[in-house]
């Protein structure tokens, strides 16, 4: 019987061809957007799911309440990890970790010969290394870090600098300052690791790097801690222990202890950064993809009922009962998922070097990996029965008497209109959450800043460049392609400037609290970013006063409740000179927050040069040579500003993108179905339109009697998608402190290119049909 079954299949395959590549290709694509996304929510999943202890490891953290709102922070004291051991039993070890919080983010300069980077270095302690599951490919993993000056780096960085040669022993040169010895060599760290390093140290050196004082301090947050639990630990009991830790060290902040889970700080990051909901979101967009091609096989196969009414019929009275018959569509459904399944694997090879490109991952499709081919099986199967289930249980219901009398019916209508409509609303929320995207990533990017973001070029500073920046200032000035220079501890836009309470300024009698970002600027940092002031004046080189002065921004006046500001005390009991008018130096997610301006040329790491838009080459190649005279063994490098800006919303550039794509893709496979209905309908009323033709009827009414009812259809579908897509897409704006408003005309434009791509999806079978000679149409069976 089986086989009987697999040859009634074939043959319906191969004898209907064009619904068959029409349904074929639409569960090949669905499918194929539900691999895709697969691979990548594994892959997000499975962050840092390489180290065996993972399910035991949590990362501790600080909360502090601010203004009535509780924050979290991953920065923790130096002492912190000795001191949780000394006290809780529950914890079986911890580690202290830095990784650059106070200045190492874009890394430190090594050197080995004439071999020059820049490299991500962690400065962790021996625990480290038994907390997490690093693989060693070379060096005694008991003695790695018995010399402070000792060095672990990766494969990849090995053969950076020391080729086929090997490591152990070597040594390199960092920022300068000290040596470090190579002692040993573990595995590349996977892409999806928290771990972004080539080169671990001993903790100790750190002190080389920020000094002694910060390795002792309860003041210093500027560490990562992590422990490992015991397996019987209660975390939750821990947690509470935990509260009250920080208070018995004296500390004056408002801090407490709390646990998150190694597994969650990826998925569930602080203030709304974690991948979770991007997981959600994209799996929601594969389910709807691919039950936009479910319906199409529900719609197709009970319109084309009629075709199968007589074998249903012979079956039946030859003894087959409806169970039975039931289970063949069924199974041919299966079959036909199963076919679709190979096509979208073929699909989703051809696909994922773009798929990766516009993800930022390195994915790959491995069947043998992480149950894949588990998963493809049961998507094969689930998508089969589920797109099979009407209708088999519509064809299986047929009567043997009605149907040997040719009087079967072709499915309800009214279910099958249901379906078009659910697939067009599907298609239409995703073309609104598309095009509402691309409007605030659009409004971001050409927003007023309140400062001039063209052609600014961000070079790094160190200490050599430090020391002799007046001399590299007056050089670079010398051409006349440069405008101004100026230098800060951080870009316009960059994430790293400190935040400190401040109480003391004039007039705060009640010591209220204030949140404030702190930039170490110098004297043409306002003339670069062409800011305006709102009161007073900047710092200036005629002033020998201002180097103990400050500049506030109009938020920081606000929070202060300070009117006329200028020459009364600010925070730290520093005189005001001026008030810089608000810009937001930070994503546009955030709100404009206190900012305060220091002169420190010690703090400075960034110079910015304002550039003219002519031979931009040119003046980037005379730039490079400035620098380098000015600085010996490091590498240089630049970004332009407003490259460094639109990287800060990069993930909702990549959703954007992605949306895009698979919202063509669903609007694509619902005309495959549109079509198909389209081409089954204009055959089902063949003699109608010839007798209609007969009796006087013009092609365009003939047209409009063919297209009015799914024109109809779509625009119903417009009208449940809009309130939906209206919800979520107002929903996912919150998340910006800047957003666009969700204009009525995005709405419109949705309605207007669905019924456009419908119509020019439908006309073509409806212009065929209108077109077909009567005398033909009239003898057709």
């Amino acid at each position: 019987m089986f086989n009987n079954y697999l040859k009634v299949a074939v043959r319906n395959l191969l004898k209907y061809k064009g619904y068959s590549i029409i349904n074929i290709a639409g569960l090949a694509a669905g499918m194929t957007v539900c691999i895709l996304i697969l691979l990548w929510v594994q892959d997000e999943m499975n962050f840092d799911g390489f180290h065996k202890n993972a399910d035991n490891i949590y990362q501790v953290c600080i909360k502090s309440e601010d203004f009535g709102e509780w924050r979290s922070y991953r920065s923790t004291q130096a002492p912190l990890a000795d001191a949780l051991m000394e006290e809780y039993p529950e914890i079986y070890n911890a580690c202290t970790l830095y990784d650059g919080f106070a200045g190492n983010r874009e890394g430190l300069v090594v050197k080995y010969e004439d071999k020059i980077y820049k490299e991500k270095i962690i400065f962790a302690d021996q625990s480290l290394f038994d907390i997490f599951t690093f693989s060693f490919v070379a060096g005694d993993t008991k003695t790695i870090f018995d010399n402070p000056y000792s060095a672990v780096i990766t494969e990849e960085t090995s053969e950076k600098y020391f080729g086929g040669d090997n490591p152990l022993g070597k040594v390199l040169r960092v920022d300068n300052k000290f040596d470090l010895t190579v002692t040993g060599v573990i595995d590349n760290i996977p892409k999806n690791s928290h771990f972004k390093t080539a080169i671990i140290s001993q903790f100790e050196t750190n002190a080389e790097y920020i000094g002694e004082d910060g390795l002792e301090s309860w003041g210093s947050y500027a560490y990562r801690t992590y422990i490992h639990l015991k397996d019987n630990a209660d975390v939750n009991s821990l947690n509470d222990k935990m509260n009250g830790f920080l208070k018995r060290r004296d500390t004056s902040e408002n801090i407490f202890l709390f646990l998150q889970a190694f597994s969650d700080i990826h998925l569930y990051g602080f203030n709304n950064d974690g991948a979770i909901t991007y997981i959600y979101i994209f799996s929601t967009v594969a389910v709807m993809v691919l039950l936009i091609a479910c319906i199409n096989f529900m719609n197709l196969s009970t319109a084309r009922s009629a075709r199968r009414a007589n074998e249903i019929g012979i079956r039946k009275v030859v003894g087959a009962d409806k169970r039975l018959i039931g289970m063949q569509f069924l199974g041919e459904s299966i079959f036909l998922s199963i076919v679709a399944v190979l096509v979208s694997l073929m699909l989703t090879e051809l696909l994922l070097p773009v798929f990766n490109e516009l993800s930022g991952k390195e994915l790959s499709l491995n069947l043998m990996k992480n149950n894949l081919i588990l998963f493809l099986s049961g998507l094969a199967i689930i998508t089969g029965i589920f797109s099979g289930i009407y209708p088999a249980m519509h064809l299986s219901s047929f009567e043997p008497v009605r149907v040997l009398k040719s009087k079967a019916g072709t499915g309800s209508a009214l279910f099958r209109k249901i379906l078009v409509v659910m697939q067009f609303a599907l298609s239409i929320f995703l073309i609104i959450c598309t095009l509402l995207v691309s409007n605030q990533l659009n409004f971001m990017r050409n927003r007023q800043l309140g400062f001039d973001k063209s052609n600014i070029v961000c070079v790094p500073i160190n200490r050599e460049l430090r020391e002799h920046f007046e001399a590299f200032r007056s050089g670079l000035l010398s051409n006349p392609n440069i405008e101004t220079v100026s230098a800060a501890s951080d870009k316009i836009a960059g994430g790293g400037r400190r935040i400190v309470d401040v109480y003391s300024w004039e007039g705060n009698t009640d010591s209220v609290k204030m949140a404030m970002h702190l930039a170490y600027v110098d004297y043409d940092f306002a003339e670069v970013y062409g800011i305006g002031m709102a009161a007073g004046r900047f710092f200036s080189r005629d002033f020998a006063s201002d180097t103990n002065a400050v500049v506030l921004n109009e938020a920081a006046i606000r929070e202060m409740g300070m009117d006329n500001p200028v020459a009364k005390k600010g925070p730290f009991d520093i005189n005001i000179i001026g008030v810089m008018k608000d810009f937001n130096f930070a994503s546009l997610k955030s709100k404009i927050e206190p900012l305060g301006f220091f002169l420190d040329p010690e703090r400075h790491a960034v110079a910015a040069i304002k550039i003219k838009s002519v031979n931009t080459p040119a003046t980037l190649e005379y730039i490079k040579e400035t620098f380098s005279a000015y600085t010996s063994d490091f590498p240089f490098e630049y970004q332009f500003l407003d490259d460094v800006l639109d990287r800060q919303y990069r993930s909702e550039e990549r959703l954007g993108t992605i949306f895009k794509y698979f919202s063509i893709l669903a609007v694509f496979i619902s005309c495959l179905g549109l079509l198909g209905l389209a081409s089954y309908a204009a055959e089902m009323r063949t003699k109608e339109i010839g007798i209609r033709k007969v009796l006087g009827a013009t092609i365009p009414g003939i047209l409009r009697l063919l297209t009015g009812e799914f024109v109809a259809l779509v625009i119903i579908a417009n009208i449940i998608a809009w309130p939906i897509a209206y919800y979520a897409m107002n929903k996912w704006l919150q998340d910006f402190a800047y957003r666009v408003y969700i204009a009525w005309s995005i709405f419109v434009f949705s309605a207007v290119i669905t019924l456009i791509i419908a119509l020019m999806t439908i006309s073509y079978q409806a212009l065929r049909a209108a077109r077909t000679d009567p005398v033909k149409t009239l003898k057709y069976e």
